[in-house]
């Protein structure tokens, strides 16, 4: 249980780091360095090393970053998952079908966690290997859903 805080702590951390993604590849490329590669910045892609087990929905990369080393790095991906439809059952039907698709990847979704409904999803889903938290909003006329992974170490 003493990793959760650290996990806690890492989502957001992630989610700071992806949020300041600008779209210019030279300022991505000097957080990288700067960081001895602990921290990648993205607008254009998901890191190389994101984890091709975690699905990510259909949909334009927004911003995409990690944070730290080996079993302490966390990856943070945002995507576009509809452009023009901010009605509550867009919202809904991208959550469930974000939900769908990690169980068919395997994934079991944490009892107690997840919030499918009008306003937004939550969803917190894991296998042996993977932690995945999902939030899907409507933000600025886009339905966005952001995804932190993390190697489950617990």
């Amino acid at each position: 249980m003493a990793r959760m805080p650290r996990f806690a702590a890492a989502l957001a951390a992630a989610a700071l780091v992806a949020g300041a993604a600008s779209g210019c590849s030279a300022v991505g490329d000097g957080v990288r360095d700067l960081s001895g590669g602990a921290v990648v910045v993205s607008s254009t892609g998901v890191p190389a090393d994101f984890p091709n087990a975690v699905p990510l929905a259909d949909g334009e990369i927004t911003t995409a970053g990690a944070v730290g080393l080996d079993d302490e790095r966390v990856w943070n991906v945002s995507v576009r998952v509809g452009t023009t439809d901010l009605s509550k059952h867009a919202r809904a039907d991208a959550g469930a079908a974000i939900a769908q698709q990690l169980t068919d990847a395997g994934f079991v979704r944490v009892p107690g966690t997840d919030l499918i409904s009008a306003d937004g999803t939550e969803i917190a889903a894991a296998t042996t290997q993977w932690l995945v938290a999902v939030v899907v909003r409507g933000v600025g006329g886009d339905v966005i859903a952001n995804y932190t992974v993390r190697a489950n170490t617990m």
